[in-house]
C-alpha cells in the first residue's frame, strides 16, 4: 500500500493563502499607522510593532508549514524539532532586526537561515538519503528565500503598471487607497505593490513541500521531467496554487530590471544604491527562483489533466500559460473536469500521453505566428531589434522541433540577459538608449512560456512516478 507521504500536500496550500492575506494585512495596517501617526513619534513605535506582527506572522507560517509536512510524511517527531529550530531563527532574526537596525543586505541574508530547518527535518526524517540531500534543499531553499527581495521589487512595478492601466480605463488613483496623514492632507497608499504577500506564503509552501516529497520518495532533487501521479489535487487548492504560482513567476521577471536598477540608475539615492556584485548575486537567486516556479508549474498543469483522465491536455496547457489570459481562463478550462481517476487508469493515461508525438499542428501554428512576427519586425523596425527578432525566431523553430531546443534556448537567454544588463551598466542612467528592461521582460517572458509548453509539445520525454499499489481487478 501506499506510504504515508502520498498524501497529498497540496490540499494544505489555502491555509498558506490566509496566512499570506494576514500578513498583508498587517503589512497594509503599518502603512495606514505610520501615516496617521505624527511623524516625530512613529518611527519607534511602528517599527517595534512591524517586527511583533512579522515575527508573529513567521511563526504562525513555521508552525502551520511543519504541522502539514507532519500529516504528510508521517514524520512527526521530526517535524516537531524542525519547528522549534525554525522558531528559534525566527526570534533571533527579528531580535537582531529590531535592536541591531542592521543594513538591507544583512537583512536578505539573514532571511536565507530560516533554511536551515528544512534541511535539519531531511537529515532527520530520512535517514541516509535524506543525510546526502539536506545540504542540497537547505541550499534551493536559502535561494528561493533570498529571491524574495526581487519578487517585491517586481510586484511594486506590476502594480505600477496596473495602476497606469486603471487610469487609461478612467479609474483614478487604481490600486490605490486614500489615508488621512497627519498634517490634514491625504496620502496615496499602493496597495497592489504589497499584493504580493497574499501568494508568497503559497509559493514557499508548494516548493519546499515539493522538495520534501521527492527525498521522502527517493527522487532526485533536480529531476525536471518526472511527473508524480501519486498527488491527488483538488480543485480549491490547485486554483490557489495556479495563481500563485502565475503571479509571482510575473512579479519575478519584473523584479529583475527593478531589482538591477539599484545598481547602475543614478537616479536611485545613494543610500539606496546596491553594490554591482550583491545585485548580481540577487540576480542569480532570482533566476533559480523563477526556474523552481515554473518547473513545478509545468508539472503541476501536466499532472493536474493527466491524473482526471485527459491523455491529450495540449490546448489546456497551451491556453493555461498565455500570461493574461491564464488568469481568465483557469475558472473555464480547469474547474469543469472530471474527477481524480484511480491508479490504473492514470497510469494508462500517462502511456497514451507519453507515446503522442505532440500536437504537429500547434507546432506549425506557433512557427507561423513568430514568422508573422518577424515580417512586421523587419517592416517596423530596425537595429537591435531586428537582431532580436531574427534570434527568437531560430530558436523558437528549433525548440518548437527538437527536444534539446529548450536547452539551448534557456542558455542563450541567459547570455542575452547578462549582455542587456552589461550594456546597461555600461551605459548607465537605466540604460542609456538600450531599452534593457523591456528586452529583458519579453526575453524572461517568452522562456518561462516555452518551459511551460515543453512537456506537450515533447511528451516523449516526461516521465511518470507513480508508486501506488494498482491492483489487478482495479476498475478503470
Amino acid at each position: 500500500m501506499s506510504p504515508a507521504f502520498n498524501v497529498s500536500y497540496l490540499r494544505y496550500a489555502p491555509l498558506f493563502l490566509g496566512i499570506g492575506v494576514l500578513a498583508f494585512c498587517g503589512q497594509f495596517g503599518l502603512i495606514v499607522m505610520e501615516t496617521t501617526v505624527d511623524p516625530s513619534a512613529s518611527k519607534g513605535q511602528v517599527t517595534w510593532i512591524w517586527t511583533l506582527v512579522f515575527l508573529l506572522i513567521d511563526v504562525l507560517f513555521w508552525g502551520a508549514f511543519w504541522w502539514a509536512i507532519a500529516q504528510t510524511t508521517g514524520k512527526q517527531q521530526a517535524a516537531r524539532e524542525a519547528f522549534f529550530v525554525s522558531g528559534a531563527i525566527v526570534v533571533l532574526h527579528f531580535g537582531f532586526l529590531y535592536f541591531a537596525a542592521p543594513p538591507l543586505s544583512w537583512n536578505i541574508f539573514l532571511n536565507g537561515l530560516k533554511a536551515i530547518p528544512i534541511g535539519f527535518f531531511c537529515w532527520r526524517a530520512f535517514e541516509e538519503s535524506g543525510r546526502k540531500s539536506a545540504l542540497g534543499i537547505t541550499l534551493m531553499a536559502a535561494l528561493l528565500i533570498f529571491s524574495h527581495s526581487a519578487l517585491a521589487s517586481g510586484a511594486h512595478s506590476l502594480g505600477t503598471i496596473l495602476s497606469r492601466f486603471g487610469e487609461m480605463l478612467s479609474f483614478d488613483n487604481f490600486g490605490f487607497i486614500k489615508v488621512p496623514s497627519e498634517e490634514g492632507r491625504f496620502r496615496l497608499i499602493p496597495v497592489l505593490g504589497w499584493f504580493y504577500l497574499v501568494f508568497w506564503y503559497v509559493l514557499m509552501y508548494t516548493l519546499f513541500g515539493n522538495w520534501i516529497h521527492k527525498m521522502a520518495s527517493v527522487q532526485s532533487l533536480l529531476s525536471t521531467r518526472r511527473l508524480d501521479l501519486t498527488q491527488e489535487y483538488p480543485q480549491g487548492a490547485a486554483t490557489v496554487v495556479f495563481y500563485a504560482f502565475r503571479y509571482t513567476m510575473v512579479c519575478f521577471v519584473l523584479g529583475i530590471p527593478a531589482m538591477m536598477s539599484y545598481a547602475f540608475n543614478s537616479a536611485v539615492p545613494e543610500q539606496f544604491r546596491r553594490g554591482l556584485l550583491f545585485s548580481v548575486f540577487l540576480l542569480g537567486c532570482v533566476l533559480v527562483g523563477l526556474f523552481f516556479a515554473a518547473q513545478f508549474l509545468r508539472g503541476f498543469l501536466l499532472e493536474y489533466f493527466i491524473q482526471r483522465g485527459y491523455p491529450h491536455p495540449n490546448a489546456s496547457v497551451f491556453f493555461l500559460s498565455i500570461p493574461i489570459l491564464d488568469f481568465i481562463l483557469w475558472p473555464f478550462i480547469a474547474l469543469p473536469v472530471w474527477t481524480v481517476k484511480p491508479p490504473k487508469t492514470r497510469l494508462e493515461t500517462f502511456t497514451a500521453f507519453q507515446k503522442s508525438t505532440g500536437p504537429d499542428g500547434l507546432k506549425v501554428i506557433l512557427l507561423i505566428l513568430n514568422a508573422i512576427f518577424l515580417f512586421f519586425s523587419f517592416r517596423t523596425t530596425s537595429g537591435d531589434d531586428m537582431i532580436f527578432s531574427v534570434l527568437g525566431f531560430v530558436l523558437t523553430a528549433f525548440y518548437l522541433f527538437h527536444p534539446a531546443g529548450l536547452g539551448v534556448f534557456i542558455v542563450v537567454q541567459l547570455f542575452f540577459t547578462g549582455l542587456m544588463l552589461y550594456l546597461a551598466y555600461k551605459a548607465g542612467n537605466n540604460g542609456g538608449e538600450i531599452n534593457y528592461s523591456r528586452h529583458i521582460t519579453q526575453g524572461l517572458m517568452t522562456l518561462v512560456y516555452a518551459f511551460i509548453l515543453y512537456g506537450i509539445l515533447h511528451p516523449q520525454r516526461m516521465e511518470a512516478e507513480l508508486e501506488m499499489e494498482v491492483e489487478e481487478g482495479e476498475a478503470t
